[in-house]
This record gives structure tokens, C-alpha cells and sequence, in this order.
């Protein structure tokens, strides 16, 4: 796996992650009106899942922030111990800290580039926070009248979406961008476009020059077919997600707990019909049925797909062509190789998310 693949597949993590990244809610959010609870509720579970993700970069910013200081001490001792080797002209005692010297500055390097791209998570969380609030803010006004189906986060990327009818639409800056059946999304530029959908319990991490479309959405399902490109997939069971919102809600004087408690109270949406909907990916020559899993799909030169799966299982099974393709379980740990003459399983080489 690449280094890229690596850096996106940690901003992908679940019980992340959602792709929605938003910073810390400091004011309740006022009720609004909306044309369905449901789209209520989708926006909530995107606040839950990007306040857990703030969590976790806070938490990194933090971790990365002693490792500086300690590497920092640890050049500090090295190089009092390097001064005192050429005060004395002893060449021997000057090279284990010379070593040591250039293991820390090497380190401290590293861990420089990963804070700036964690800063830079901070600043993204700061603009879609601001776009999701917005949203809650606005009620009906904000939404499509069909509800949402797909939400398209702000990015520092460029996105465009197309309609079924044919119409393209430029995302505008700090805007999120809603998707319905039958749209498409277009990732350009140099940066991923990530999408939250399935009421908030998966995400797709669109890589640039790829295509995502939304090809059907049902009660008991939702299609995407994955045109072009590479996408980085990432399904929350319905139960640890239920477990989310039940131990956010319990916590006291939370602004956050207010809002899932009147977005997802028992009164509102159907919560078993908004979190049980299962997730297909259809790729050239399969379909894969998802749940509860990370994994990323490739689609090679010549209509060749690699399906790599990171947690959980995926089936790869026959798009229903001559019929006679049996599904495979790809396992977590492995890689299915799709090609017009099969199906191959492999085991993934080491992954480092």
C-alpha cells in the first residue's frame, strides 16, 4: 500500500470517521423544520461521527506534540554529548551520538510534515462544521425535496456533480452538496472528495479523476457504481453506530447529546429502517455487498478492479452477466483481483492505516 493510500485510509477509520470533519459544537443547534426527520437524523449522525473524529485528532495532534518534545530533548543531549567528544578529541565517544543526533532529526522531520496535516484536518473540520450547522440552521430550505441520500463534504478538492438529467454543478466553496439517484460525482484536482451517506454510517473517500454514481436507493438497499478511479469505502454496523448515539446521548450539559436526542428521539425516525440499509458497490464485471467494513476498490487500465479489504468481509459476486460467477468472501487481510475471466483472492501485502 502506498503512503498516500496509508494517510487516507487513517482519515477514513472507523469509528471515524466519518468524512465529514468537524470541529467541537459550542452552541446548540435550534430546532428546525424539515421535510422528513430522516434528514434531521442524517445530519445529527454527521455531527456524532465528526465530533468522534475530532477526538481522535485532537488526541494525534497531542501524541505527535510529546513526540516532538522528547525527540527535542533527545537532540538536546546529543549534541551537548557531541560538544563535549570535540572539546576532548575523542572521535570514538562523538559517533553514537552522531548517530543518535541524525535518528532524531530524521524523526523530527516526520513528525513536523504529520502535525502540519493534521493541522490541516483541524482547518477543513473548522469550514464543514460551519457548512453542517448551516445546514441544521436552515432546515427545508436547505435540504432537496427528495431528502438526502448522499451528503458531499467541503473540500479543499474540486467535485462535480451530475444530474440525471444530464445538468453538471461545480460544488461551491465551504458548501456541502447533496446526491440523489441516478447522480453522479466527479472528483478532480489534487485532493480525495469524501461523501458520507447511508444515514451517516458509511463514507467514500473519492480519490481525483475518479467517478462515483448513485444508481439506485431503496429501503433495503443503496447502489453506488464506481465508474472510474479509486475509492476508499468505509461501513459502520448498525449496532456500534446505535452504540454511539446511546453513549453520547447519556453524557450530561452536552450540546451534541441535545441535538441526537431530538433528531433520533423514539419519536422520531425509524431508526432500525435508517441504519439497516446494506451498501452494493458495482465495479466492472462485480458487484460487491457490503457491511460493516473498510475496504478500497481500484479500476485499472483495461476494466481490471482490485478490491482490498482492511476490516470485515466484502462479497464479490457476478454483476449477472452469464451467471455462472460464484461470489467469493474476501476476507479482511485480502485482495480480490477482478478480471473477464474471474475472480482471484490473494492476501494483501503489510497495511500501516
Amino acid at each position: 500500500m502506498e503512503p498516500c493510500d496509508r494517510a487516507i485510509l487513517r482519515r477514513l477509520g472507523l469509528a471515524v470517521p466519518a468524512i465529514l470533519i468537524l470541529i467541537l459544537i459550542c452552541a446548540s443547534v435550534p430546532p428546525a423544520a424539515f421535510p422528513a426527520r430522516s434528514d434531521e437524523a442524517f445530519l445529527a449522525v454527521a455531527l456524532l461521527k465528526t465530533q468522534l473524529r475530532i477526538e481522535r485528532v485532537a488526541a494525534d495532534i497531542e501524541k505527535a506534540e510529546a513526540e516532538l518534545l522528547a525527540h527535542a530533548r533527545t537532540i538536546d543531549e546529543a549534541e551537548e554529548r557531541m560538544a563535549v567528544a570535540m572539546q576532548t578529541g575523542n572521535r570514538q565517544a562523538k559517533q553514537a551520538p552522531g548517530l543518535e543526533l541524525q535518528d532524531a532529526r530524521t524523526a523530527r522531520r516526520k513528525i513536523k510534515k504529520n502535525l502540519a496535516q493534521l493541522e490541516s484536518e483541524r482547518a477543513a473540520a473548522e469550514t464543514a462544521f460551519a457548512a453542517v450547522k448551516r445546514l441544521l440552521d436552515q432546515g427545508e430550505s436547505a435540504v432537496p425535496a427528495s431528502g438526502i441520500l448522499a451528503l458531499v463534504s467541503p473540500s479543499p478538492g474540486k467535485a462535480e456533480i451530475t444530474r440525471k438529467d444530464g445538468k453538471t454543478a461545480a460544488l461551491k466553496p465551504n458548501t456541502p452538496g447533496f446526491l440523489g439517484t441516478g447522480d453522479g460525482l466527479s472528483a478532480k484536482g489534487a485532493d480525495a472528495t469524501g461523501i458520507l451517506l447511508l444515514a451517516g454510517r458509511g463514507t467514500v473517500l473519492l480519490d481525483a479523476g475518479s467517478r462515483l454514481e448513485i444508481e439506485q436507493d431503496d429501503p433495503r438497499e443503496q447502489v453506488l457504481r464506481l465508474v472510474r478511479g479509486k475509492a476508499l469505502v468505509a461501513v459502520e454496523s448498525a449496532a456500534d453506530l446505535e452504540r454511539q448515539i446511546q453513549d453520547r446521548t447519556q453524557e450530561p450539559e452536552d450540546d451534541l447529546s441535545l441535538i441526537l436526542e431530538r433528531c433520533l428521539s423514539p419519536a422520531g425516525p425509524d431508526l432500525a429502517r435508517l441504519f439497516r440499509k446494506d451498501l452494493v458497490m458495482k465495479i466492472p464485471g462485480a458487484v460487491c455487498a457490503v457491511l460493516g467494513t473498510r475496504f478500497s476498490v481500484l479500476i485499472k487500465t483495461g476494466g481490471t478492479a482490485e478490491i482490498d479489504v482492511f476490516e470485515g468481509a466484502v462479497e464479490v459476486g457476478d454483476t449477472g452477466g452469464s451467471g455462472d460467477r460464484k461470489p467469493v468472501v474476501v476476507e479482511e487481510g485480502f485482495r480480490a483481483v477482478v478480471t473477464k475471466d474471474g475472480i482471484s483472492v490473494s492476501p494483501l501485502g503489510p497495511v500501516n492505516p
